[in-house]
């Protein structure tokens, strides 16, 4: 009886080592999701109102459009998750991904809001002249400056403009949502 018992074990794990051979188990593992399918879900979690998870899936799709080389995918993907962080009112953390999405190198967010008030009281007393105020707008915004004319390029000045007038910078805010406005005319009128 034992016997037969062991033998019953035997032929079972037998059975089920041949089964585990021949048919590989079903992979855990989730194949990875295209950066497009990643950005069109941010975007219905964002019509949701369910920002943090919106933000969390762009980056994701920036991440993953990074890796396919594709610039303009990770911009947009970046621009998308600094719009949902200003919904929010992370405007600092907003500053900082679009600063991201064109690659700043020499600066940083803070920076630029820091000078931005210099800048302000400087406008406000004619101590800076608009041609000044340009010139420096140019040097600490030319990763994003140096860029032609496109809607990502429109939208990134369009949220800094944002930012600072979120921080009550509202003469240089100005300057900037000119900027926007200036560079999407220039999209779609290319004349």
């Amino acid at each position: 009886m034992i016997q037969k018992k062991n033998s019953k074990i035997l032929i079972l794990a037998a059975l089920g080592l041949v089964l585990a051979l021949c048919f590989p188990a079903l992979s855990v593992n989730k194949p990875p999701t295209s950066p497009q399918v990643l950005t069109q879900q941010g975007q219905a979690l964002y019509k949701m109102g369910k920002l943090d998870q919106a933000i969390d899936i762009w980056q994701q799709a920036a991440n993953a459009y990074e890796t396919q080389g594709d610039i303009q995918g990770r911009r947009a993907s970046l621009l998308n998750s600094a719009t949902a962080q200003q919904k929010l009112g992370l405007y600092n953390q907003s500053c900082s991904t679009i600063f991201q999405a064109f690659d700043f190198e020499t600066a940083n967010c803070l920076e630029f809001i820091e000078q931005s008030g210099t800048w302000e009281s400087q406008l406000q007393t004619k101590i800076l002249s608009d041609n000044e105020f340009q010139e420096a707008v140019n040097k600490a915004l030319e990763p994003l400056v140096q860029q032609p004319s496109s809607s990502t390029k429109a939208i990134a000045l369009l949220r800094l403009g944002d930012v600072l007038r979120a921080k009550k910078l509202l003469t240089v805010a100005t300057r900037i949502l000119n900027l926007s406005r200036a560079t999407s005319q220039k999209i779609n009128d290319p004349n």
